[in-house]
């Protein structure tokens, strides 16, 4: 008999585990602002760096990553300092060159922009700090998914 071939159905959970794709969404969400902005010739370069700085940037893969249970403590400790140094760096690129997007654009763009770049609740983020990423608050849960604290 022919060995069974996958088919969707095999596909599926695979495909239900996939990690977003930020910039195809970031790529879609920048084009949609530019067009509700209406952007004219004289504010596309400011427009660029900004697309540029805010484009999100590809994470390295696995086997570019140092392995942390190789490294002792303070190695450790330097990598995670190093990390928020360029962390905080890119945040700066990004932040000046909102500001340098926002200063071209004239005030209707600017309360458009406003409007569109307004952290609004939404899937991820439904309330206070410990709602966050679908926890619940007084839910609190240890590896594999188990409650802490409650019984030993």
């Amino acid at each position: 008999p022919a060995a069974p071939t996958a088919g969707p159905a095999a596909t599926a959970p695979a495909a239900r585990h996939q990690a977003p794709d930020f910039a195809k969404r970031h790529a879609e969400r920048t084009e949609r602002m530019k067009t509700l902005l209406q952007l004219q010739p004289n504010q596309q370069a400011a427009w660029d760096k900004y697309v540029q700085a805010t484009t999100p940037q590809p994470r390295p893969a696995a086997g570019e990553r140092p392995d942390l249970r190789k490294l002792t403590t303070p190695e450790r400790l330097d990598l995670a300092q190093k990390m928020r140094k360029e962390h905080t760096a890119h945040a700066e690129q990004r932040d000046q060159a909102t500001r340098s997007f926002y200063n071209s654009l004239n005030p209707s763009q600017q309360k458009a922009f406003d409007e569109l770049t307004a952290h609004r609740p939404g899937k991820f983020h439904r309330g206070g700090q410990g709602e966050r990423m679908g926890h619940q608050p007084g839910h609190p849960h240890g590896p594999a998914g188990q409650p802490m604290g409650r019984g030993a």
